[in-house]
């Protein structure tokens, strides 16, 4: 008898492990506010400098490089990309009068801050879009 009670308690724990595992895989568990990352992230980087500048944009990871994006006042650029454990994507952003380089995102630090993380110029937020579309933290 102890056996059979043994032997349950193994095969329930395997069967919770094994749907873990099939859970993550396969992203079939994300979700916009649980415990679970979200299955895709999107990164928006939208100019808003004064004066009509234009904003040079190049963003990559240690993978994948967008290339160099122009992108007149008003205009916005956005990737998309599953987060993975080590999502690094890394942005140079230059102007007629600036030049900056930011970790745009980083997923130890952005995984549960934003599902739709959004970069703004010249004021710079991080956030993510909430239901009535107004920019959150």
């Amino acid at each position: 008898m102890f056996f059979f009670s043994l032997f349950k308690v193994v095969v329930s724990s395997l069967c919770m492990i094994l749907g873990l595992l099939i859970c993550f895989k396969f992203n079939v568990c994300g979700s916009e506010d649980g415990i679970f990352p979200p299955l895709k992230v999107t990164v928006t980087i939208i100019n808003n400098l004064s004066g009509g500048k234009q904003l040079t944009v190049h963003c990559k990871d240690k993978k994948n490089d967008f290339g160099f994006k122009e992108l007149q006042v008003g205009q916005n650029w956005s990737f998309i990309f599953p987060p993975w454990f080590t999502s690094l994507y890394f942005c140079s952003f230059a102007w007629s009068t600036g030049f900056h380089y930011f970790d745009i995102y980083v997923h130890n630090r952005d995984i549960y801050r934003c599902k739709h993380c959004i970069w703004e110029f010249p004021y710079v937020i991080i956030g993510k879009v909430n239901k009535n579309n107004n920019h959150g933290m």
